[in-house]
């Protein structure tokens, strides 16, 4: 699954980290949301894969005791629940109100 957090333009800014430039062969499918030529800090599955398509993408993590595993994100980007929430809230554009953000971080840290 690719969240977004390594691939720019929506990543955030993180100077420490190195960016890398990944071209996409023009008879390959391009990535889904962010087409042939892709800047990343992570480029994930594609590693693995060669596939234009699983750059950013990683395996998922189980969320029993997430509430004990900050920083979250492989690279430390959200310090505590609260910034992890807020992250999701903008990148899936969830709308989420102040009671379901204070509800589901209460709900993260009971798992």
């Amino acid at each position: 699954m690719d969240i977004g957090l390594s691939n720019k333009p929506v990543s955030p800014d993180q100077p420490w980290l190195p960016i890398f430039k990944v071209t996409c062969r023009k008879d390959a499918e391009p990535h889904p949301y962010i087409g042939r030529v892709i800047y990343t800090h992570d480029p994930g599955r594609a590693l693995i894969t060669g596939k234009c398509e699983d750059v950013g993408s990683l395996v998922m993590q189980q969320l029993r005791g997430v509430a004990g595993r900050a920083p979250y994100f492989a690279n430390g980007a959200a310090r505590d629940l609260r910034e992890l929430v807020d992250f999701y809230d903008v990148r899936f554009s969830m709308k989420l109100t102040e009671r379901d953000k204070i509800d589901l971080i209460n709900f993260l840290k009971v798992i």
